[in-house]
């Protein structure tokens, strides 16, 4: 009968953890927490990351297809392209409206935003924002924003780099 009360206290005694496995559970659990939230915080960042850059590419495609639409409505004569270190500047002329004509400049400006600068006869100069953060330092050849005509034909390679 001694023998069974004492056994009894044992199994009493041995419920439950000890302060050192609760210590031990709960640094692994905090090492978990940290090993997720660091995953979630990787892929937002990853994510923010990839929709601006989406957002500049749509920017760069619409800015394109502007100076695309304007370089087609100029003559060729009146198209010039001024190299400046980092990018080009462009500049043309073309008709406007049903009987005026503009002066448009696509250059980058001192905030590194491609802006278009047109100059319209009789109404005033409309400056527009087209890309931001545009890369004007020339790197390996490559310039920031950069229009070359391709032979003695009209066409031109365009090029913007973000």
């Amino acid at each position: 009968m001694l023998g069974g009360q004492a056994l009894r206290r044992q199994e009493q005694v041995m419920r439950g953890f000890t302060l050192v496995e609760l210590a031990v559970a709960l640094a692994i659990l905090a090492v978990t927490l940290l090993a997720v939230c660091g995953l979630f915080q990787g892929s937002s960042e990853g994510m923010h990351y990839f929709s601006s850059v989406g957002a500049a590419d749509i920017g760069a495609q619409r800015a394109l297809d502007k100076l695309v639409e304007d370089m087609r409505n100029a003559p060729s004569s009146d198209i010039s392209v001024t190299p400046f270190g980092g990018f080009d500047s462009v500049t043309l002329k073309r008709a406007w409206g049903e009987n005026g004509t503009a002066t448009i400049t696509y250059t980058v400006d001192e905030d590194n935003q491609l802006v278009r600068i047109a100059n319209i006869y009789g109404q005033g100069i409309l400056r527009e924002v087209l890309v931001r953060n545009v890369d004007a330092v020339l790197r390996q050849g490559v310039k920031g924003f950069s229009v070359s005509p391709i032979g003695d034909s009209s066409l031109y390679l365009s090029l913007i780099h973000i």
